[in-house]
Formats: structure tokens, C-alpha cells, sequence
């Protein structure tokens, strides 16, 4: 006699316990936290984040612009937590500006998963004068002072 019971499948003969099988499904990754856009001002740190749901769990990976992102440069670092990834960009430069940044979730089951984030950074410049500091902060829409 075949009984399912607290997630196995248990089979018994003259009610005693032969095999017992843990139950298994397999579910392809979903996102469960889109990656955000970020506008951020340089030599700061920003990180992106994105969860996916799925089993067996999903493995992360990042791309920027279509492209796997290295890791062997110290200013890019992927945090692996559960079900999710975090990845740490410190310090931002201006050459990240416009770029696009996807998290690639996959498990093996159906097809990866990815959702995609732009950021924008902001050149910070100091100006000095008249015993004043001032900053101004550009970008490719103009030039705003504070």
C-alpha cells in the first residue's frame, strides 16, 4: 500500500514500513525581486539585488550589458544569500553610467531567469571660490550647481 504523508512516500505491507521516498518536485526559477534602476553620484557604493523562487534552488550570476561580469575586479562583488544575489559595485565610477546590470537566475529546470537594472551615475566636481565651496553635480542632461 502506496501512503503519502508529511512530504514522503511511504509504502507499507501488513502495516509495516518497507521504503520510504522523500517527495521531490522541480520547479523552474521565477523572479521574485526585480533588480531596481539606481542613480547614484561616483565614488560612492550602490548594490543591486534580485530573488528568484525555484526547486532545487537557483544559482546567480551577473551580466553587465549582455555580458557575464567579471569578478576579478575588485570594485565588482556578488554577495550569494538565499534564493537571492547582491551585487556590491564600490566605488561607482562615471564609465557605469548607462549601463545595464541583469541578474541570471537558473537551477537546471526550464530556462534561466533574468531581470535587468540601468544605472545612471552622477560626476560630482568641487569648485572653490570667493572662500565658498561649492558642488556641482553633472550628467548627460546638463550641469546643476548646490
Amino acid at each position: 500500500m502506496r501512503v503519502l504523508w508529511k512530504g514522503y512516500e511511504l509504502f507499507l505491507n501488513e502495516m509495516k514500513l518497507i521504503h520510504y521516498f522523500p517527495l521531490y518536485f522541480v520547479v523552474a526559477p521565477q523572479i521574485t525581486q526585480e533588480v531596481r534602476n539606481l542613480s547614484v553620484a561616483e565614488e560612492l557604493v550602490i548594490s543591486f539585488t534580485c530573488k528568484a523562487s525555484g526547486n532545487p534552488q537557483p544559482t546567480f550570476y551577473w551580466e553587465k550589458d549582455g555580458k557575464k561580469l567579471s569578478l576579478r575586479r575588485n570594485r565588482f562583488k556578488v554577495l550569494d544569500m538565499p534564493y537571492g544575489s547582491v551585487l556590491r559595485i564600490d566605488p561607482v565610477r562615471h564609465k557605469d553610467s548607462g549601463g545595464y546590470f541583469t541578474c541570471v537566475a537558473e537551477n537546471g529546470v526550464g530556462e534561466p531567469v533574468k531581470s535587468t537594472g540601468h544605472l545612471k551615475v552622477y560626476s560630482i566636481s568641487r569648485e572653490e571660490g570667493n572662500g565658498k565651496t561649492s558642488w556641482l553635480k553633472s550628467c548627460e542632461s546638463g550641469v546643476w550647481g548646490s
